[in-house]
């Protein structure tokens, strides 16, 4: 059992350079669960499972361990993985302190088709879990060095989508030799048997710098799980507007999840409506100005930035993924200093994101899952969202209040939530999806030469712990089977890759998606704007716009227009639904609308996106472009063919139409200053050369130093052609 005692610095048995580390950042104390860290052994190369509260100080744990190792000559190199960019660019900040101590710290989030191989100059590698799986399939000379992995929020193990890419990392980092691993979650059932499978050391604790309480909210009063029943004012006779009230009359900040976008929006502006009707002026910050200004420019959709502000003139804001990653750190930020004090989000808030407020309001706990409907969300995700409950420094104590529609409901949401634990952890590796990419990694980066090699790295997983050998190895000759007769490998007898396999392993794209490719660019002679879309679309790699019943007259009047043009008949392809195909038509009908140029605004009003999610599918569409490009030099022999699939990479990169891609290639010069230059009858790199800068800032969004430093590197890129 964990101690709840902070122990003091100076009698924690370490090195002085450590005592040292942690009075440079101001801690004097370590917390109980790093305590018991260090009494496991994690500094003396313990594998270890820690599993704490948030802000209960894990990330330090790791620190010291990579600082202790370094110290001491042991440490090659460490890699610190983490499930989203936003939270690895967070770590990176973070851990850039070691560098006064010698350390070299590098952030790699990006291309998946690289082996990174200045990474070897580094000591410590910040990255998500997808980007170092993609590094180790492409196996650079300094993945031999590791030593030390951090596994941050190891519970996404869980996951559908993330949890097979842990463990095939943690399987294949294993294999390369001994290496300390650390894992980190919040609290999770098993433990335990989490631990036993990375022969670690186990630390569970449900010590919080800030104590926590969970309640449920009915008619008026919270009735929390310490037995204390509190009546609040009903001023509005709305919870989410009662409970908001008197969290702020009383000095706190909210944060509010509910379960959709729409809600996140409507709840926001109701907050900000009727608070600012009763007269609540202590909504507005001196700093309000500030937050106003900065979200009124923070994307290309003048709507939505319009939107925030004023919202944020109030001291509300939402939070969801369709909005750019630079409106969810300025709300994130002000929400920190305290400027904007209510926050109405949707869960992926509660996903990593450090962001404590003294009141959780839980306004839903129903989601709707396609194909299912309404279902209650995990005990898991609940415990995720309580978790945020609690400014250390701050609050006293941190409150959770999930909200009861009925009296039944009460009895329901104490069992199912307040009461209970979160759900155990269970692999999703041995779904065929995901163990058939798994064993083409393992065959196409030599981790694996036939089954018995393929059974050693199985025996490494989570997968292989709880569910034993029973199914897997027919399972795995399944596998292989199909991975051959769709030539990614050979059997001869040995395991070995074929040029496709390798590449479409190095590509970091689901065999499936690769057939795709590979029907669409048979026989190809002639290719098409619309079928290079279509077939990006097609594949499973590609988030999928949802489809309206009211979509599918426009979805078939644009299929039936562009039929002549697609390279392969979507119906012919038997593991795609007819919905799957309308889905993929609708999000063609997106990407065609972006690479012509159509703007942002346009295409949120088109499309019910945000400009968080243009980015997100344009994201994902280039790098399919890239993969079928790639894929398209080992199987296509006319050159024209391949390089009007690069044009098409290139502008759906952009954004553009053709004739701009010369202007693109200009630092600072994107789709819309490229379009006013081209317009302003500045056309190619030549004319930008030629150009003064009194000319080109003449140019709409074109500044004096904007206009140096393009003609700069004009004439450069000019140079290097000759």
């Amino acid at each position: 059992m964990v101690s709840n005692r902070n122990m003091p610095a100076e009698e924690v048995s370490m090195d002085p350079v450590l005592k040292k580390f942690l009075l440079s950042k101001g801690i004097t104390s370590l917390y109980p669960p790093q305590v018991e860290a260090l009494n496991k052994g994690v500094l003396n190369g313990k594998n270890i499972v820690l599993a704490s509260h948030t802000a209960s100080g894990k990330t330090l744990v790791a620190e010291l361990v990579i600082l202790k190792r370094f110290i001491e000559g042991s440490l090659n190199k460490a890699v610190y993985m983490v499930p989203l960019k936003a939270i690895a660019s967070e770590k990176y900040e973070e851990f850039k302190e070691l560098s006064t101590y010698g350390l070299k710290i590098a952030l790699s989030t990006g291309d998946y088709d690289s082996e990174d191989e200045f990474l070897r100059d580094y000591d410590v590698i910040i990255t998500t879990n997808e980007k170092f799986d993609s590094l180790l399939r492409h196996r650079p000379s300094w993945l031999k060095d590791i030593s030390v992995l951090v596994v941050d929020e190891i519970h996404y193990i869980d996951d559908v989508k993330r949890g097979p890419v842990i463990e095939g990392v943690i399987s294949k980092v294993k294999s390369l030799g001994e290496v300390q691993i650390i894992a980190l979650s919040a609290t999770i059932s098993n433990a335990d048997e989490i631990a036993k499978w990375l022969d670690a050391e186990c630390v569970v604790s449900d010590w919080r710098p800030v104590p926590l309480r969970e309640g449920i909210y009915y008619n008026g009063t919270i009735m929390f799980n310490d037995g204390a029943k509190v009546r609040i004012k009903t001023v509005f006779n709305n919870p989410i507007l009662d409970l908001v009230y008197d969290t702020m009359v009383k000095g706190g900040q909210a944060l509010i999840f509910t379960n959709t976008r729409r809600l996140a929006v409507q709840l926001a502006m109701k907050i900000a409506s009727k608070l600012g009707v009763k007269g609540l002026d202590f909504l507005l910050y001196k700093d309000v100005r500030n937050v106003m200004e900065e979200l009124e420019k923070s994307s290309n959709v003048s709507t939505l930035n319009k939107q925030l502000s004023s919202l944020a003139a109030c001291g509300v804001s939402f939070h969801h993924a369709g909005l750019t990653y630079t409106q969810r750190k300025i709300i994130e930020r002000y929400f920190r200093r305290g400027v904007i004090k209510v926050i109405v989000a949707t869960p992926t808030l509660a996903a990593g994101v450090n962001l404590p407020a003294r009141r959780v309001i839980i306004h839903s706990h129903v989601r709707y899952e396609p194909g299912l409907g309404s279902v209650p969300i995990k005990t898991m995700e609940y415990k995720q969202m309580c978790g945020r409950a609690g400014r250390p420094g701050y609050d006293e104590i941190g409150e959770a209040i999930i909200i009861a529609r009925s009296e039944f409901d009460i009895d329901k949401l104490w069992k199912m939530y307040v009461l209970s634990k979160p759900e155990t952890l269970f692999s999703k590796l041995g779904r065929e999806h995901a163990l058939r990419t798994y064993i083409l990694a393992l065959i196409a980066s030599r981790y694996a030469k036939d089954l018995k090699d393929i059974m050693h790295c199985v025996k490494h997983t989570l997968y292989y712990k709880q569910f034993g050998s029973s199914d897997i190895e027919v399972k795995l000759h399944e596998i292989i089977d199909f991975l051959s007769e769709n030539h990614f490998i050979v059997k001869t007898p040995t395991l070995k890759p074929t040029i496709l396999g390798k590449r479409v392993s190095e590509l970091y794209i689901d065999p499936l998606s690769a057939i795709v490719f590979v029907k669409g660019l048979k026989d190809v002679s002639k290719v098409y704007d619309v079928g290079v879309l279509v077939l990006i679309t097609l594949t499973p790699d590609m988030p999928k716009l949802s489809v309206r019943r009211i979509d599918f007259k426009v979805i078939d009047i644009f299929l039936e227009e562009n039929y002549p043009y697609l390279p392969l008949d979507p119906y012919e392809i038997s593991f795609i639904t007819e919905y799957t195909i309308a889905s993929a038509i609708k999000t063609a009908m997106f990407l065609y609308d972006w690479i012509n140029e159509c703007d942002e605004e346009f295409l949120v009003k088109k499309y019910g996106l945000g400009p968080g999610d243009i980015y997100s599918l344009v994201e994902s569409a280039e790098w399919l472009a890239y993969s079928l490009r790639e894929l398209a030099k080992l199987l296509v022999r006319d050159y024209g063919a391949i390089q009007k699939i690069n044009t098409m990479y290139r502008r759906v990169k952009a954004g553009v139409k053709e004739e701009l891609l010369e202007l693109i290639k200009l630092e600072g010069i994107g789709r819309i200053r490229a379009r006013s230059l081209y317009n302003s009858g500045y056309r190619t790199l030549n004319d930008i050369a030629k150009a003064s800068v009194g000319e080109l800032i003449n140019v709409r969004g074109i500044g004096v130093e904007l206009a140096r430093k393009i003609i700069r590197q004009a004439k450069e890129i000019i140079k290097g052609y000759d």
